[in-house]
């Protein structure tokens, strides 16, 4: 084992009690009470008082973990339930942390955007609460603060306290295969073999088995370990819970052996999951759009800022590659999918509906909107000697019309990719749910928004247009310091060699798009492009608005 393997595994060890499991959920929860992790133990008490296998020589210990708000009104109640009123007074005396110390915490988190404090204290209404959302909670703000690692430690503690949660466990397993750490998933799956008998840890432990072999490039025997899933009828059933992640780690599988029809039937079941638990309505998002570039913004004063550059272009296009480039200059500090432009329109709608009549029809409400944009970015600065800003969003270039007379100095990184691989990849990958991404669950919705957005772009800002610089994502693979050295000299900046590292530099960072994958491979990424395999997807009434793209583009569409 090399010392990175050895570091990664120690990430695992709230896990090690699992195959205590085959002996049955109260011989597990015991362990875990005894616990030197409070999360452990705060979940281990509620399971065993729910299970009723709390055992009077455990009384003592239990009394005293009443000094968490998560345990002790349960403690409380059992007492009370088994007539042991001297117990339950003692458990009622316990004085337990104030759980309004944590809820400012958390706020003050907040406005600070400051991930790990958020997470940290996520963990302590856990304690107080023993609600599960306050785990998913942790596990997210610990990547944001650090990336992959403190993400996968912290999953790990939310799996152990609560296994049969399955969104806590696809969130872990989805760190691990990001961060591709093959020789964690394997450990992982072997820390499940034991308890196998049971249905839903037998997913588990075919998951990772599968997860590891697409790591390892072995395709196949990912695809016979996720299709064998339906043999066993109880299984099956328990696999229904993943279905989602199955459908999606198959239809990547089934991609790369050349099965593209499967595949793409795999993505097709994968995304009509998502749609049916969905709430957002992917046509809300045009409504939203229109009504901001539609806005009559009078004439502004000019805009003191001349640090900030947007980067724009479409999701999958190679944004994110460049985001993390950029981010490695000493002198750049990138901002990955932050709501500056949401928190200025939010403003807006606010003055809108609130404010005086006509009060949209005077500057000062713009002026204000500006402002906030750049507060919401400021606020954000984690690199002091950083001389240019990058904010980083692609579908923000829907909102051409709007931003450039709200910020009539801006400048901008535009990348391009073929529409066809955009429009698929957007298909197939698992995005966050909210209004926009809402479009992204059948190829014809996808090239509906795809043609809206660059027809609002290309309506402002031509390919000629001196404030925006171009960047092919093709180019960019291929020709790296050529494309790079250009981006830098129109930002105004000079080269770095450290952009040269910025996959090192990306593990360190949150996982916020599906791209972070391919990004964590660094130069070895190659072009990535797929077009061809799927062609039967853009030969359709529906999808014909690409063409004209990818001929303005000057790609080929045959």
């Amino acid at each position: 084992m090399t010392k990175g393997e050895g570091r990664d595994s120690e990430l695992l060890r709230p896990l090690k009690a699992l195959p205590s499991m085959r002996l049955g959920l109260a011989s597990y929860y015991r362990e875990l009470s005894r616990s030197k992790d409070p999360i452990l133990r705060v979940a281990a008490w509620r399971a065993l008082i729910d299970l009723n296998a709390v055992i009077p020589s455990q009384y003592e210990q239990l009394i005293a973990d009443c000094k968490f708000a998560g345990v002790r009104q349960k403690a409380f109640d059992f007492f009370e339930s088994t007539f042991d009123h001297a117990s339950a007074a003692r458990a009622a005396a316990t004085e337990s942390i104030n759980p309004e110390l944590a809820r400012s915490a958390l706020m003050a988190g907040q406005i600070a955007g400051d991930a790990a404090a958020i997470s940290a204290a996520e963990e302590s209404l856990f304690l107080a609460s023993g609600e599960p959302q306050h785990l998913m909670a942790m596990v997210t703000n610990a990547e944001l603060s650090g990336g992959w690692r403190p993400g996968v430690e912290a999953a790990a503690r939310a799996v152990a306290a609560l296994p049969h949660q399955n969104a806590l466990a696809s969130v872990f397993m989805n760190l691990i295969e990001v961060a591709r750490r093959a020789s964690l998933m394997a450990e992982f799956a072997e820390i499940l073999r034991p308890v196998a008998a049971h249905p839903y840890m037998a997913v588990l432990l075919t998951m990772a088995q599968a997860s590891c072999a697409q790591m390892e490039g072995d395709e196949a025997k990912c695809i016979a370990l996720l299709k064998g899933l339906d043999r066993d009828p109880a299984v099956a059933k328990a696999s229904a819970l993943f279905r989602r992640n199955i459908n999606l780690t198959l239809g990547a599988c089934l991609d790369k052996v050349g099965r593209y029809k499967e595949a793409f039937e795999a993505f097709v079941v994968r995304n009509n999951t998502d749609k049916q638990s969905d709430k957002f309505n992917g046509r809300d998002y045009y409504g939203q759009i229109d009504w901001r570039n539609n806005l009559k913004v009078p004439p502004l004063p000019p805009d003191p800022r001349i640090d900030t550059i947007q980067m724009l272009g479409f999701p999958r296009s190679g944004t994110t590659l460049l985001e993390n480039v950029l981010n490695a200059h000493p002198l750049i500090e990138t901002f990955e999918e932050i709501p500056a432009l949401s928190a200025a329109i939010v403003h807006l709608r606010r003055v809108e509906t609130f404010g005086p009549p006509a009060s949209l029809q005077t500057p000062g409400p713009f002026l204000e909107t500006r402002s906030r944009y750049y507060a919401e970015i400021d606020r954000r600065r984690k690199k002091p000697d950083a001389l240019f800003l990058v904010d980083k969003l692609p579908l923000n270039s829907a909102d051409a019309p709007f931003t450039q007379r709200l910020l009539p100095n801006l400048r901008y990184i535009f990348s391009i990719r073929h529409p066809f691989d955009v429009v698929f990849s957007c298909f197939r990958q698992a995005f966050g749910p909210n209004v926009a991404m809402a479009n992204f669950y059948t190829i014809a919705d996808a090239a509906r928004l795809y043609d809206f957005v660059m027809n609002a772009w290309f309506s402002v800002h031509p390919l000629s247009d001196p404030a925006v610089h171009y960047v092919r994502y093709e180019e960019l693979v291929t020709d790296f310091d050529r494309v790079v050295g250009e981006t830098l000299e129109f930002i105004g900046v000079p080269w770095n060699d450290d952009v040269r590292g910025f996959a090192e530099k990306a593990a360190g960072r949150a996982t916020k798009t599906p791209s972070y994958r391919k990004v964590r491979q660094g130069l070895s990424l190659g072009v990535q492009t797929s077009w061809q395999n799927y062609e039967f997807l853009f030969r359709t009434p529906e999808t014909k608005p690409l063409l004209r793209w990818t001929e303005f583009f000057g790609y080929e569409t045959k």
